[in-house]
């Protein structure tokens, strides 16, 4: 199943269009922060210095996506923060992510291990999802997902009124920390 899953990554990796990457054009990858060699410090000073105060809010805003990225600089957008509460949560590529049951009810499994095998599918469809160029099931039309996750929510389920219960795993303290 895993030679099955990863040999599906390649194939999609080779027929996907073309995801924007910053530092990928020739007017671009000649500033210091492209630059491999220079160590991650340098690099994020150097980017850091370059961008202007009107693209810092944009950049700290999980949904300004697709207006987070920075053309003078070949920064692309990212879309940071799928929701993954059970399973990816996007429009579908060459097939749909699957979808698991609620947290709530996985945790009534007591099954880590399910959770943790649940999880490895989640981070296999959204890197597969990523290299297809395929974006949230939103109506704006969001630009391809990105590669993290608004999940799990490690919450513990307390009080009823909250309103989301349905997305964390359990009331039990000790569940939730196995489930995070």
């Amino acid at each position: 199943m895993k030679a099955l899953i990863l040999a599906l990554i390649v194939v999609v990796s080779l027929v996907a269009g073309e995801i924007p990457r910053a530092c990928s054009t020739s007017d671009t990858d000649k500033f210091p922060f492209c630059n491999p060699k220079l160590d991650l410090d340098s690099r994020l000073k150097d980017l850091i210095s370059r961008i202007s105060d009107e693209y810092k809010p944009k950049l700290l805003t999980a949904r300004s996506s697709p207006n987070n990225n920075i053309p003078s600089l070949g920064v692309p957008e990212y879309d940071w923060g799928a929701n993954c509460v059970h399973g990816v949560q996007s429009r579908c590529g060459t097939r749909c992510p699957t979808s698991f049951p609620n947290p709530n009810a996985l945790g009534a499994t007591w099954n880590m291990s399910l959770v943790y095998d649940m999880g490895q599918v989640i981070g296999i469809e959204l890197r597969a999802l990523w290299l297809e160029g395929v974006g949230e099931n939103r109506a704006d039309n969001l630009p391809h997902v990105g590669l993290d996750c608004w999940s799990p929510n490690i919450n513990i389920n307390r009080d009823p009124r909250w309103g989301r219960n349905v997305e964390v795993a359990t009331e039990d303290p000790y569940i939730g920390g196995l489930y995070g």
